[in-house]
């Protein structure tokens, strides 16, 4: 192992580049384990502070996942009251500049952002149906 400084680096030939996790070349710092002092790779500050918050255990990282898809996989998202005592359905899924969610009145709406402020906005009974619309749109 060859010395960083005083980390000890597991892969010497190793240097930052881009984040691991999520691929950005943004924000990238060199992540270590604190327990050995060896260097484990390259993560963006986003990532890293992500794994920090779960403590750097694969068990909570795995509860995580397997919550996330449970709520995925839901049909019925359940409405929270908004400050109005009005019921806002979260969003359902977010991908890049574009969004799903349930209305309110039980159509799905898959929306994506044009610029300036302005969005484009597809409907459909389930959503599948809303998603597939705006993907064909944007292809």
């Amino acid at each position: 192992m060859e010395r960083y400084g005083k980390i000890r680096l597991r892969n010497p030939v190793r240097r930052m580049g881009a984040c691991d996790i999520c691929g950005t070349e943004t924000n990238v710092v060199m992540d270590h384990d604190h327990d050995t002092g060896c260097l484990r790779g390259s993560l963006c500050t986003s990532c890293n502070f992500g794994l920090g918050y779960f403590h750097d255990d694969p068990a909570r990282l795995q509860k995580a996942i397997d919550y996330l898809r449970a709520a995925e996989a839901n049909p019925n998202p359940q409405p929270y009251p908004t400050a109005r005592g009005r019921p806002q359905f979260r969003m359902i899924a977010r991908q890049g500049d574009g969004h799903v969610r349930l209305r309110n009145d039980g159509r799905w709406e898959a929306s994506y952002a044009l610029g300036g402020g302005k969005r484009r906005s597809f409907y459909g009974r389930t959503r599948d149906e809303a998603v597939g619309k705006m993907r064909e749109a944007r292809a």
